[in-house]
């Protein structure tokens, strides 16, 4: 079974720049945890987290490596 943070990082290699609520509710997954498992993924490099100009200015998520996480 996949990890949350694998589950996170998939989810952002599938649609870039999907914000943090909407991969929450697709995943089923509370906000708190994506947005946490996000900044970790941003932390070690894997996305970038910016403001989406293209909608309410809310942060989006975009890969920036194509490997997966691997746990710590």
């Amino acid at each position: 079974m996949p990890t949350i943070s694998e589950r996170v990082f998939e989810s952002i290699k599938r649609q870039p720049g999907i914000s943090d609520a909407a991969m929450a509710k697709d995943l089923g997954l509370r906000h708190q945890q994506v947005n946490s498992e996000a900044r970790h993924l941003e932390n070690r490099g894997l996305i970038e987290r910016r403001p989406d100009s293209a909608t309410d200015g809310s942060i989006g998520n975009w890969p920036v490596s194509g490997e997966p996480p691997t746990t710590d």
